[in-house]
């Protein structure tokens, strides 16, 4: 985005399409070069081609002017570029050709799971992600949200720009990873992360007009020390509020409540055999390829015969677990939620209770990432 604003004085609607211009065509490389690298990021980033295309076609004061076509394609050409890079590096480093926006069709039953508890319309899933993603949205998200809509009010407005913050928004969303059906990627906070430079962008020119109005208004105000003020108190609030989470990675608290739960199993119920449900099957297969004595449910290894021990995640997965999960000849004797080592003694005595074969502990918090242990007798 920052390379085709850049780029824009170059777009003169009175060029012709064959004219040729070094910095047009180096701002247009690079700007579908960026494209490329945000792929190499996330597949997702991809969908940033058509606001991009959007601005490009619509940079000059004339749409007449088929300077555009040419914009376009040196864009495309920037794409194309890093796109070839990153076939030639992954043949080298697999000794194939790999395609990584194949990936998503191998993912197509996973998505299918996911969008029944999402919503399976464009309206309930505006409803989920408004009643999940602001749970978790920082302060200074609000403020960008309110930056971005006050953009669209002043004269200083570029539909190009406005179209890199919600166009991505609206299609993680309610998009679709499929052409043949509708399958939408699922609704997760990070995947927004590339709306928050637009977002940025257009705040910036929202405040800089507030502030030359406040200026005009009070010639005698410290508008720069009052901004720089507001900046700061900003910051250290939302690093306040950030530093109990730093150094969590992706999906760091399932791991940890996985091999808590592994520990505390071998702990509680010495010598019986544990086995590991569909979901941590697939989500921890690079933990267990050492683990000879678990037993990988979901496989062709059979279950042993009770009792032993059953982990699965306390909350509902896109991995359900098999049906049935217990014969009729069996029940669970007991069941324990595990967070993490440094919650295990709080959540036994909270937790630890007698339950069905089908139940989950209800959404709280951040259980999202708890473990579940069951015990398996004979009946």
């Amino acid at each position: 985005m920052i390379a085709l604003v850049a780029t824009r004085r170059y777009a003169d609607p009175g060029v012709r399409l064959t004219s040729w211009s070094k910095q047009r065509f180096i701002g247009y490389f690079l700007a579908g070069a960026m494209v490329g690298f945000c792929y190499w990021c996330k597949e997702t980033a991809v969908i940033l081609t058509v606001p991009a295309a959007v601005y490009i076609m619509f940079a000059g004061p004339r749409f007449r002017a088929l300077v555009w076509i040419q914009n376009g394609a040196i864009f495309t050409l920037g794409i194309a570029a890093v796109f070839a890079l990153e076939l030639v590096v992954l043949r080298g480093l697999t000794g194939e050709w790999v395609n990584r926006l194949t990936y998503l069709s191998d993912a197509a039953p996973e998505l299918r799971v996911v969008m029944l508890e999402e919503g399976e319309t464009p309206l309930a899933r505006l409803g989920y992600a408004a009643r999940h993603l602001t749970r978790w949205m920082p302060v200074s998200t609000w403020l960008l949200i309110a930056g971005a809509v006050a953009y669209g009010f002043t004269r200083a407005r570029n539909a190009g720009i406005m179209m890199f913050l919600w166009f991505p928004a609206l299609y993680s969303t309610i998009g679709s990873t499929s052409f043949s059906e509708y399958l939408p990627p699922p609704i997760q906070g990070r995947y927004y992360a590339i709306v928050i430079l637009p977002a940025a962008v257009m705040t910036a020119v929202a405040a800089s007009i507030l502030l030359e109005r406040w200026k005009a208004r009070r010639p005698r105000a410290r508008t720069r020390l009052a901004l720089v003020s507001a900046l700061v108190i900003l910051g250290v609030f939302e690093c306040r509020s950030a530093l109990p989470m730093a150094g969590t990675i992706y999906r760091t608290r399932d791991v940890r409540a996985f091999l808590a739960a592994l520990d505390h199993a071998h702990e509680l119920y010495p010598g019986t055999p544990v086995v590991i449900s569909p979901y941590y099957v697939h989500r921890m297969a690079p933990l267990l390829l050492d683990r000879e004595e678990l037993v990988l449910d979901g496989t062709a290894e059979p279950r042993p015969a009770p009792p032993y021990v059953y982990i699965r995640k306390a909350t509902r997965s896109e991995y359900p677990d098999p049906e049935p999960l217990l014969p009729p000849t069996q029940w669970i004797d007991n069941s324990v939620i595990v967070s993490s080592p440094t919650r295990w003694a709080k959540l036994v005595a909270g937790w630890q209770r007698v339950v069905g074969a089908d139940s989950r502990e209800p959404s709280r918090g951040d259980n999202h990432w708890w473990a579940q242990l069951l015990l398996v007798r004979p009946k």
